[in-house]
């Protein structure tokens, strides 16, 4: 939860900077969802990410090259957020 605040602060700040050469970034085309920051974020640590390769590994049949990048790269083995779906 700590990182999601101390990014969310990072954001603003860049948004801050940025808005000194381009105004318009403070009034964007779509307004943004207010509840965007209620959301719960779920972040791993590093036995989770363990536990996530090995779970990957035994699949080694789905397992191909290009798997080993999304392992690598993907932050869905980090971070995940949970937004619900209104019917």
């Amino acid at each position: 939860m700590y990182a999601f605040k101390g990014m969310q602060k990072l954001e603003l700040l860049i948004i801050d900077i940025l808005s000194i050469w381009y105004p318009e970034i403070l009034t964007p085309a779509i307004p943004l969802n207010q509840d965007a920051y209620a959301m719960p974020v779920f972040v791993s640590d590093f036995r989770g990410y363990q536990k996530a390769l090995e779970s990957m590994q035994a699949h080694e049949s789905q397992l191909v090259w290009f798997r080993y990048l999304n392992v690598a790269f993907s932050k869905y083995l980090w971070v995940n957020a949970y937004v619900e779906l209104q019917a």
